[in-house]
């Protein structure tokens, strides 16, 4: 796991959510064979969320990030989120721009996650 990852894990367990870590989306329901090998960083099983924190490398091109590497890492993202939606989840990215704002991130994600009933939650969230 990453560092951003374990700050996530650490923002959850202080407000009581609990969370398993490396969801594979296989372990769920069918999927085509170009998802059956993906995962989610964090499913939330208390309200059917699936969290992904992502790097800067699944929003902005980079010199390590190749156009074709980060059109097929968006489309990707994006296969997986119309799979959790068809299938009843929710799914919240937290994306991280900057180390210093990672921590802020996290406990707001954590707070929201908490306090909104499950029938209130939008089918996606971004922080």
């Amino acid at each position: 796991m990453s560092v951003y990852s374990d700050m996530m894990v650490e923002a959850l367990r202080r407000e009581g959510v609990a969370c398993e870590a490396e969801a594979k989306i296989s372990s769920f329901a069918q999927a085509s064979p170009l998802l059956m090998r993906c995962r989610f960083d964090f499913f939330i099983p208390s309200k059917k969320i699936f969290l992904e924190i992502n790097g800067a490398q699944h929003f902005r091109l980079s010199k390590a990030n190749p156009p074709m590497d980060f059109k097929s890492r968006v489309e990707r993202d994006m296969r997986k989120r119309r799979w959790a939606w068809a299938n009843g989840f929710k799914v919240i990215d937290v994306n991280m721009y900057h180390y210093r704002e990672a921590r802020g991130k996290c406990l707001e994600a954590a707070a929201y996650i908490k306090a909104t009933p499950e029938e209130k939650m939008p089918d996606w969230k971004r922080f």
